[in-house]
């Protein structure tokens, strides 16, 4: 949650209508942020319901990422294209919210696809994640320095786009790392 709290901080909007605000009411700007705590538990319950009702993992996973992940582009566009401070809090508020639904399903599914190297296979998850966190503020300044303060609010939208293609088309969480490794490795005894 804090690089959420850094966008909004940052967003230039936000600073040019903050400073003409006393600071004893500045503190009411940070209530923005108190709406995206309970998102990831409702995503979490979200895709559990989903995985209950209809039994269909990949629905279940599926469904509350790629609605997580596109709500948030339907925020994030207009944040970063609106001239009103308020409009721009308001709608990364609600973007944060949509990305922060995704979190269930996205640390399930490791757990759905590792079976009993569901740990290795979450601990990649999550150092993809963590070199894409180091690196974006390098592409974002560049792209802030070069462009302009929307550059990196739209490249976010396109990488949200991408990566609910990458859930609708290519992530499976009924599909199993493990099997296909032992099943490459079979292969590849019986070939030698």
């Amino acid at each position: 949650m804090d690089c959420e709290n850094r966008s909004a901080v940052a967003h230039p909007k936000f600073r040019r209508s903050s400073a003409v605000v006393a600071t004893s009411r500045a503190g009411h700007r940070s209530r923005g942020i108190r709406p995206g705590r309970p998102a990831p538990a409702i995503g979490g319950l979200a895709t559990d319901w989903l995985l209950k009702k209809s039994g269909n993992t990949k629905f279940a996973r599926r469904l509350v990422a790629i609605v997580g992940m596109l709500g948030c582009v339907a925020f994030i566009v207009p944040a970063a294209l609106t001239e009103n401070a308020y409009t721009a809090v308001y709608c990364l508020t609600a973007a944060m919210f949509f990305l922060e639904c995704t979190i269930g399903p996205s640390w399930a599914v490791p757990m759905d696809v590792g079976g009993k190297y569901s740990g290795t296979v979450s601990g990649m998850m999550n150092m993809a994640g963590n070199i894409g966190g180091a690196l974006s503020p390098l592409v974002f300044g560049f792209l802030v320095q070069f462009s302009s303060w929307q550059a990196p609010f739209i490249v976010a939208a396109v990488l949200l786009v991408a990566g609910a293609v990458v859930w609708a088309f290519w992530l499976d969480p009924n599909g199993s790392v493990v099997e296909k490794a032992e099943i490459k490795a079979a292969e590849t005894a019986v070939a030698a």
